[in-house]
């Protein structure tokens, strides 16, 4: 009875760590460094190196060129409302109307290359970059405004889980937290002072951030307190998703995948099929997440 039963357990342990990761053909070779896939993975933006910008509309079967209109790289792309927007190198903001069949590049205002964008409604929307910078609109994008965010360090991954409570991370370990829609941003202790790439945050108060050598962080209360994470990698990690509080992923080098269904108590590396440096999800629902990296990889 003992055997079969250990012979069961590791039979659920593959099962989980062989979770099915399909290639998709994106039609570019060059490097993929942020992705954005509606609810119900109707309509889907990849974006990366030399201003690429690739488009799905039927669940990635097929990924299609857009004309970007820059010359730049494009880092972070995010949809709201049927209005799409993707930032990049030396300040630049791209939007879009019509689904991507023009692109218009929008006055940021600064020359720092920008890493993250998110929006919370048609409206209003932020994005951060090098050297502490963080913008916001209250036009859907028309005119943008710096804010104060009390640091030089690079901001590489910004989150709004409500209107008013929004979570930055950057270099060197630094979180920032604002309460008011960023009037201000306050410091928060994160406990490493690895580089963090990306932060997620499925509810105000539950979120986690990834970043360089592995690390994984986790807090449960707003991020007055943050701890360590075992993520069982040493590899860079890119980005972290929590569609749930409990579901999350993260990826990152030489084709890592993470998952974790129990808050990040226990983190489990899952087979990806390339080893290619992957550099962003999306994952908007339980079942189906879109990861992109180097070499044109979906």
């Amino acid at each position: 009875m003992k055997k079969i039963n250990i012979f069961l357990y590791l039979m659920l342990i593959s099962a989980f760590a062989f979770s099915q990761w399909t290639p998709q053909t994106s039609g570019t070779t060059q490097s993929l460094l942020g992705v954005y896939v509606t609810t119900g993975n109707a309509i889907g933006y990849a974006v990366g190196n030399s201003a690429t910008i690739r488009k799905m509309t039927n669940g990635g079967t097929n990924w299609t060129a857009q004309t970007s209109g820059t010359i730049y790289y494009l880092k972070s792309v995010t949809y709201q409302s049927a209005n799409v927007y993707a930032v990049g190198a030396l300040g630049t903001i791209l939007k879009t109307t019509n689904g991507g069949t023009n692109w218009v590049a929008k006055t940021s205002g600064t020359t720092k290359h920008l890493n993250s964008i998110v929006f919370l409604d048609v409206n209003v929307g932020y994005a951060v970059g090098e050297t502490g910078t963080i913008l916001k609109t209250l036009t859907s994008g028309d005119n943008w405004g710096p804010q104060t965010s009390g640091t030089t360090n690079q901001l590489n991954c910004v989150v709004f889980p409500d209107a008013t409570t929004g979570y930055v991370v950057g270099n060197a370990g630094t979180i920032r937290k604002t309460t008011s829609g960023g009037g201000t941003w306050s410091s928060q202790t994160s406990g490493t002072t690895n580089a963090l790439y990306s932060v997620s945050f499925p509810i105000t108060d539950i979120g986690y951030a990834v970043g360089a050598a592995g690390t994984i962080i986790k807090t449960t209360n707003g991020g007055a307190n943050w701890f360590s994470q075992n993520s069982g990698t040493t590899q860079i990690l890119h980005s972290v998703a929590f569609p749930t509080t409990l579901l999350g992923y993260a990826v990152g080098g030489a084709g890592t995948i993470l998952k974790t269904t129990n808050g990040g108590s226990n983190w489990v590396a899952l087979i990806s099929g390339t080893t290619n440096n992957l550099n962003n999800i999306s994952c908007r629902t339980t079942v189906t997440a879109y990861v992109v990296g180097d070499n044109g990889t979906i």
